[in-house]
């Protein structure tokens, strides 16, 4: 974005807690620079979005699609649902905007919504990827689809084997993402093409902003010369990071139904940075042993902890339930 004139921006999110909340701070942000946002996402997920205040300048903007009323798609389907939905409302969008004489100056995506870049670049406009994960995973990617993945795709059985990636830690096979070996779950394997058509996208447009920061991930921010990775993380509500907690200002989504449980409450009781909190995300597929794993590690561990784990069988038949629940 250059220069004084470019100051409204469209904000694509992938409907996850996981990409609609970082680029929900992201739009804050530019908001407090005078910057007029159009934020799209899902019609589900709009609703869900908890804005506790009105936003000057800001701009919701629903992809409708037939899930919105409760249909259960396979993860493969909503993709390419979201997609093909996506791209219609998204140069709706665009048009809509150019045929007021406001037209948006540049368009921001998400992680996992690569045809973003096809529908700016067919109306003349400018995009960037903003990548919701840590930089070092787009490292990974960038080098498995650029001369690594015959070495990869030929070891990943062997947990131990080590993979040297340039400008990075010594890793082995098994510190890579679960979505590059051959025991990933069959029904996710099509994301491999899409994160392709992420770095296919990249090379063109090589400027990246990353939800990470320099004391993080120095290294690998820079750890590939031929793209530009511009750390604008935490991308967590600003009132958070200086200690003064969440304000009436901040606005946030939350997809699923708040348990009864006053979970805030129950930290409140904790001393400060004592209470350890796992979560695998949205998409993330755990097998049982991985779960009792995960599970007698944490009760072993002596800390308190906060698991977010998915209500389904794999709950039900946890060894340790009524432990966990103490």
């Amino acid at each position: 974005m250059k220069g004084h004139m470019k100051n409204k921006v469209l904000i694509i999110a992938y409907p996850t807690q996981g990409h609609i909340n970082p680029s929900l701070c992201f739009a804050t942000r530019l908001l407090k620079f005078g910057v007029n946002v159009t934020f799209c996402t899902s019609f589900y997920a709009i609703r869900r979005i908890d804005t506790q205040t009105t936003h000057h300048g800001l701009t919701l903007a629903p992809i409708f699609d037939r899930h919105h009323n409760g249909q259960q798609p396979t993860l493969q389907q909503f993709f390419s649902d979201f997609a093909t939905n996506g791209v219609c409302a998204v140069e709706e969008i665009i048009r809509s905007a150019m045929a007021t004489s406001q037209p948006f100056d540049h368009l921001v995506y998400t992680t996992v919504v690569p045809w973003a870049t096809k529908v700016a670049a067919a109306h003349s406009l400018e995009s960037t990827l903003l990548w919701c994960q840590p930089a070092t995973l787009l490292d990974i990617y960038y080098y498995y689809f650029n001369g690594y993945q015959d070495l990869i795709s030929c070891n990943n059985n062997n947990p131990t084997f080590p993979i040297n990636l340039p400008g990075l830690p010594p890793i082995t096979t098994s510190d890579l993402p679960s979505i590059l070996l051959s025991s990933c779950p069959k029904e996710q394997q099509f994301i491999v093409q899409i994160l392709k058509d992420h770095i296919d996208d990249v090379k063109i447009a090589p400027r990246i902003l990353v939800n990470t920061f320099d004391e993080l991930e120095l290294e690998p921010i820079r750890a590939i010369e031929k793209l530009v990775m511009l750390p604008i993380g935490p991308l967590m509500p600003l009132e958070l990071l200086d200690g003064r907690g969440p304000s009436n200002n901040s606005f946030s989504c939350d997809l699923f139904e708040k348990p009864e449980e006053d979970y805030v409450k129950w930290l409140s009781t904790k001393p400060k940075l004592s209470v350890v909190y796992a979560s695998f995300g949205s998409l993330s597929t755990l097998s049982m042993d991985q779960v009792e794993e995960m599970a007698s590690g944490l009760l072993e561990s002596g800390w308190p902890f906060l698991w977010v784990i998915r209500d389904g069988d794999q709950l039900v038949k946890l060894s340790k339930i009524d432990e966990l629940k103490k």
